[in-house]
């Protein structure tokens, strides 16, 4: 039976008239199949699937605002793709941040590992010149 159910649950994409445990089910029976699952929601019926979901959006000033993790000040569905260019452009700063610090960090191991074992001592103004060639 829980075969049968995953089977419809994959065949599905809009549910309609749902109590609010329905919602939270349907969202957490998502989640169970593996899927990244995001809910809009403009009313307080919606709060519970709005903090089950991975992504809860809340279209309105109700209840819904206060547990979701993400609210429109638009009101509008097309804030969806709004919240998804900022997290793909929030997770790619990350990791050019990421990927400098490890640049940064291997470029001066490295400088000090060569002039340890040259007998030197790195001065100051070359962790200066390392800041300024990164």
């Amino acid at each position: 039976e829980d075969s049968a159910k995953a089977r419809l649950l994959m065949r599905l994409r809009i549910f309609a008239r749902m109590t609010p445990a329905g919602k939270v089910r349907v969202v957490k029976a998502l989640m169970s199949l593996g899927f990244v699952v995001g809910m809009c929601g403009d009313g307080g019926n919606d709060c519970g699937a709005l903090r089950a979901a991975h992504a809860g959006i809340a279209l309105s000033d109700a209840d819904a605002s206060i547990v979701s993790p993400f609210t429109s000040k638009t009101k509008k569905s097309s804030s969806v793709v709004d919240l998804l260019r900022e997290g793909r452009g929030t997770l790619v700063t990350s990791l050019a941040m990421y990927k400098f610090m490890i640049m940064y960090s291997l470029l001066l191991s490295s400088a000090k590992t060569v002039l340890a074992f040259s007998l030197a001592v790195m001065p100051e103004f070359s962790y200066f010149l390392c800041d300024i060639v990164l």
